[in-house]
Order: structure tokens, then C-alpha cells, then sequence
């Protein structure tokens, strides 16, 4: 097996990747045209919109900036990946080639066996479990209280900022 690289496939690569890099300026107008809530007024629900509008706005300019960033550098890659295939020799070609380990036949039966080693303990479904005579009853607790939590709705990751009220 001979390794034969098109410089001309990867300068058409590069050509591509480029292009989406420049794409990303499409979304980034989008963003700016319809991700901004404007009109609203100082209420509680409003405030908090607006909040989470801001987050996902400044989180997708950060996936833009990184997406523009990484096609531009791939592609810049590629082009000098192509510039290397174009300048190399014959026999610096075959030198690279020699360097890739070839690959064995693999026999059919050579396959990944997946069985585990110690057996699965996970018990089946129950159905109807009837506890046995002799287990006692739970003790008595809260468990039918209601616990409800009113106050705004926090930032995800932060702890709560609400007061809890137990019924």
C-alpha cells in the first residue's frame, strides 16, 4: 500500500474550510440582527430573560470565535501540508511511506469479545414485590410534606438565591 497524497484535494480542502471560517460572519450577523430582547420592562421575569439571553449570546460568540479560529488554522494546515507534497521528492515520498506500518490481514474470527468478567448482579425487574412478613414498618416521617421552593430562578451552576418554604 502506497500513500499518494493530491495536493490539489488539499488545497481544495483548504479553499473549503476557509469559506466556512468566513461562513461564521453569516451567524454572527444573525446573532446580532434577532438574539437581542428589547422593549421590555424592569419586571422579575423580564430581568431574568434578559440574563439568559446575555449568556447565550456571549457563549455563541465564544463557539464562533473558536469555530472561525480552527477552520482558518485547519485549512492553513492543509495548504502547507499540500506546499510539503508539492516540494518533496520521489524518494522523500517513499521514505514517508516506508514509515507507515503495514497493516496484517486480520483472521475472521479475530473479534473483540465483550463479555465481562465478573457476572452482571443487576437484579431483573421485581413486578410485584411483597416485602417478607417479618420486616418491620418504616418508621413514621415527613415524607408527606410538601416542600416548596418560590423565589426567582437562579443562574445554572450557582446555588439558589430563593427562600424555601416547607408546607
Amino acid at each position: 500500500m502506497t500513500l499518494r497524497a493530491q495536493s490539489s484535494e488539499l488545497r481544495a480542502a483548504r479553499s473549503t474550510l476557509q469559506a466556512l471560517a468566513d461562513d461564521t460572519a453569516v451567524a454572527d450577523t444573525y446573532k446580532s440582527d434577532f438574539m437581542q430582547i428589547d422593549g421590555g420592562d424592569t419586571g422579575a421575569l423580564f430581568l431574568h430573560i434578559d440574563n439568559v439571553n446575555r449568556n447565550v449570546v456571549q457563549r455563541l460568540d465564544d463557539v464562533l470565535s473558536r469555530l472561525k479560529q480552527v477552520l482558518h488554522e485547519s485549512g492553513v494546515e492543509l495548504g502547507a501540508v499540500a506546499t510539503w507534497y508539492d516540494d518533496a521528492d520521489e524518494s522523500a515520498e517513499q521514505r514517508a511511506d516506508q514509515q507507515i506500518p503495514l497493516v496484517a490481514d486480520v483472521p475472521a474470527n479475530a473479534g473483540f469479545d465483550d463479555t465481562p468478567e465478573v457476572p452482571d448482579t443487576v437484579p431483573s425487574d421485581p413486578g410485584d414485590y411483597e416485602p417478607p412478613e417479618d420486616q418491620p414498618e418504616p418508621p413514621p416521617g415527613d415524607d408527606d410534606e410538601i416542600i416548596m421552593a418560590p423565589g426567582p430562578l437562579g443562574v445554572p451552576g450557582e446555588p439558589p438565591s430563593g427562600t424555601g418554604v416547607v408546607a
